[in-house]
């Protein structure tokens, strides 16, 4: 096989030449995987807790088309180059946290765990941060007025917790069976720079917001129950009533523990329909109804998160 990272935004004609790196294998190695990556992918699932850091899968020498293993160290940051060889592709890979990646690009993992991590996650120190939600497909320079949503935190939080996400995912490990949902993580004000906290809100369910619609002598009643989050604010670690740990709530503050329906990212159990870093946000689409799901707006949404 052969892989080449292209920067984004190049037309296919250019691909080539503007490539930062190309490479191939050149051993036949797939013949030993079944002939492609479905079927190695099928014998190193890419799952979390299917096993720890030395269980990864294989490590594959590659050759050069563009570039060189001097060239490859240097893309990554610096805990990543004391922690890898270049020269390599690699499958299945796994953290600390247990948790599988399909590959690492150009090396192989040797002392380390931590083969998530960019250099901006751990390398930079603040004090705040922002969030923006754009839709997708959006180009770059129209990203800020695109977003549906943008918010910033103005109490330099981030000190208490070393000075970046790393650091605070450290304290707050996003793991499954780690407590429960009363054991979330800090919950910080937010500063909006587009939106509010009414708006918000209409992002999410109307079972999460607290509504419910009610059928009755053939009319449709909304009946207001208690709702499962508060807006104006941003959470970290939220854990759900299966106790499996979230990422981030997004411009909102649980006070539910059906977390699944609002929160992005996570570790641990989740249900076979609730996977990806949404976990659960399009639960009601088969019923065609809002019920617990999340707005198409919010769905089709990238988030962005901002060191300040």
């Amino acid at each position: 096989m052969s892989v080449w990272h292209v920067p984004n935004n190049f037309p296919l004609e250019h691909w080539n030449l503007a490539a930062i790196l190309r490479y191939h294998t050149s051993n036949r190695f797939l013949s030993l995987y079944g002939g492609n990556l479905f079927e190695l992918f099928k014998r190193y699932p890419v799952k979390y807790n299917v096993g720890t850091c030395s269980n990864r899968g294989p490590a594959i020498p590659i050759v050069y088309d563009h570039g060189d293993k001097e060239s490859t160290k240097m893309l990554y940051g610096p805990n990543p180059r004391k922690e890898s060889e270049p020269g390599f592709i690699t499958f299945r890979p796994i953290n600390n946290e247990r948790a599988a990646m399909a590959i690492c690009s150009g090396v192989k993992p040797t002392t380390g765990c931590n083969t998530e991590h960019t250099p901006g996650y751990y390398d930079i120190v603040a004090e705040d941060m922002s969030v923006w939600h754009v839709p997708n497909n959006f180009p770059l320079e129209h990203w800020n007025l695109a977003a549906i949503l943008r918010y910033h935190t103005s109490n330099r939080f981030l000190r208490l917790y070393g000075g970046n996400l790393f650091e605070l995912f450290k304290r707050y490990p996003v793991k499954y069976n780690i407590g429960s949902c009363s054991d979330r993580g800090p919950v910080v004000p937010i500063v909006y720079d587009h939106g509010d906290r009414e708006s918000t809100e209409m992002f999410y369910g109307e079972y999460s917001r607290g509504i419910t619609k009610v059928v009755t002598h053939h009319l449709v009643v909304s009946a207001h129950l208690k709702a499962e989050f508060e807006s104006g604010f941003i959470t970290f670690r939220p854990i759900n009533n299966e106790r499996a740990a979230m990422a981030i709530c997004s411009g909102i503050k649980p006070t539910g523990c059906n977390t699944e329906h609002y929160c992005i990212g996570g570790g641990g159990y989740f249900r076979p329909e609730q996977c990806g870093d949404f976990p659960s946000f399009d639960w009601d689409t088969v019923a065609n109804s809002q019920g617990s799901s999340a707005s198409k707006e919010m769905i089709e949404a990238a988030v962005l998160l901002f060191y300040r």
